[in-house]
């Protein structure tokens, strides 16, 4: 299946018509305006020899190159013509492609319509990204919340639990508590924190 064009190769395509249009032009200028000067330069010629004939008197050659120059000055004149119709032509390429034009217009446009389509979707999914990136935050700081108010273990043991396990624990003082849970919790013997001295 063939590749639809986009706007940019329609104008691209367009550009290279007009300019290959204008070029044509230009050659066909350029070949006419030589025949121009060579005709004109026969009839520069063909004059100075009608005056060497009219001098010497040949009659019958005056009267050919007259009407040789008559028929190169009809001539001339067809192709000056013909230089000035292809002169008004230069630059009217773009009107002479309009429907090519109209076709550029409806492609831009129709281009102009999807791509404001797509700003309007990937605004869209970059906003729902973005309520799940919030979302995403709100969990990582319940989570650090919980990782910072949460306590150890041995903290918890410390209200209340290790008083069940000894009731004795209540008359040490709170930084030998922590002592007596991580000793406790070690294995160790933890009767030492109450021996008085």
């Amino acid at each position: 299946m063939l590749k639809k064009k986009d706007w940019k190769e329609m104008i691209q395509e367009f550009s290279d018509k007009v300019d290959k249009r204008e070029k044509l032009i230009r050659g066909k200028i350029d070949e006419l305006k030589e025949q121009e000067e060579i005709i004109q330069t026969k009839i520069k010629d063909n004059s100075g020899r009608m005056i060497e004939l009219e001098m010497e008197g040949d009659t019958s050659g005056v009267t050919t190159i007259k009407k040789e120059n008559r028929d190169m000055r009809i001539e001339l004149e067809e192709v000056q013509d013909a230089i000035e119709g292809y002169k008004s032509q230069l630059g009217t390429a773009r009107d002479y492609y309009a429907k090519d034009l109209e076709k550029i217009r409806a492609a831009v446009n129709k281009a102009e319509e999807e791509h404001f389509q797509w700003k309007q979707d990937t605004r869209s999914r970059r906003d729902g990204l973005e309520a799940k990136i919030e979302d995403l935050k709100k969990q990582v700081e319940q989570i650090n919340n919980e990782i910072v108010f949460t306590r150890t273990i041995s903290e918890e043991m410390e209200w209340g639990y290790i008083t069940r396990i000894d009731p004795r624990v209540d008359s040490l003082k709170d930084y030998e508590k922590q002592n007596f849970i991580k000793s406790w919790m070690s294995g160790h013997d933890t009767e030492r924190f109450f021996k008085k001295d």
